[in-house]
């Protein structure tokens, strides 16, 4: 039970960045800054070691106290996801972990983790996830080995979208038609991970409008307290460069969110919340999302 509360906080916090501390006008802002370069690098030690020396600089920082308390979680959940044999409970240890590691950028860390998930359970699913960090890393080849090697017939919509992209990347654009029209038309409340996918895939083929359509959905359906980051992720995106000068896209980037956080507390983090544990509307801690 205490491993779940864990799992379910680290979901939780991995919505909201454990960089940035506001602490640039004291004195442990360097140890701070220190820590946070250490995490992005996937130094958990040495980030954990820095940000204990910025709370002992500055004690009564709240910011602090949660991003130590949070990485500490990280790195007994790590070790613990080594030791566990039964696979149910590793397969949620290891949906906690990939969605932390997602929320700050360390796609190493994700990969060596969803190779080990293939390995271990071998399904559509691991498939999925797999393929997915691979093409976050620019690897389009050996994602779409790793979802043909399942067998298109297998694929459910959503891998069929990120196949799609792998070809369409290698220069297959007729196979990533065929791939965009066998995932069919969307379910009547697509899911952000399909609205992402699809919007990729288009503009990958120069369906200019099918593209932006599924960008002004996606930001619609997004919770404000993500959409910032969602924006910020298409347009980082290469698979957008075909619309990023184009006065449309600048359009559909100023889409705002349709969701309302009634239920949301307003506070600085997820970390000290008590929805955390009982069901945050905007972090999607209660379905156990990946935040991806």
């Amino acid at each position: 039970m205490f491993m779940r509360t864990v799992c379910v906080a680290i979901l939780c916090a991995a919505l909201v960045s454990l960089s940035g501390c506001e602490s640039a006008d004291t004195g442990s802002a360097p140890q701070a800054a220190a820590g946070d370069q250490y995490l992005g690098r996937g130094q958990f030690a040495e980030a954990l070691d820095a940000y204990a020396a910025a709370i002992k600089a500055e004690p009564e920082n709240q910011e602090l106290q949660q991003k130590h308390a949070m990485l500490r979680q990280v790195i007994d959940l790590r070790a613990a996801l080594q030791e566990e044999t039964e696979d149910r409970r590793w397969s949620v240890f290891a949906r906690a972990l990939r969605a932390f590691y997602y929320a700050h950028g360390l796609h190493d860390e994700a990969l060596e983790l969803d190779r080990q998930a293939h390995q271990r359970l071998h399904s559509p699913e691991t498939a999925l996830l797999l393929a997915e960090t691979l093409l976050e890393l620019d690897q389009p080849a050996e994602a779409a080995q790793v979802l043909s090697d399942e067998g298109e017939e297998r694929l459910a919509p959503g891998a069929k979208l990120l196949l799609g992209i792998a070809k369409a990347r290698q220069g297959d654009r007729t196979s990533a038609r065929d791939l965009l029209a066998a995932a069919g038309t969307p379910p009547a409340t697509p899911p952000a991970t399909w609205l992402y996918r699809a919007a990729c895939l288009n503009a990958l083929l120069d369906r200019r409008d099918e593209a932006l359509q599924n960008l002004a959905q996606l930001f619609e359906t997004t919770p404000p307290t993500r959409i910032e980051a969602t924006k910020a992720r298409v347009q980082s995106c290469p698979d957008f460069a075909s619309l990023a000068d184009q006065a449309e896209f600048a359009s559909v980037l100023e889409t705002p969110s349709k969701i309302e956080l009634s239920s949301c507390t307003g506070g600085s983090s997820c970390g000290s919340c008590a929805l955390a544990t009982s069901g945050c509307p905007s972090s999607g801690a209660a379905s156990g999302a990946s935040g991806k």
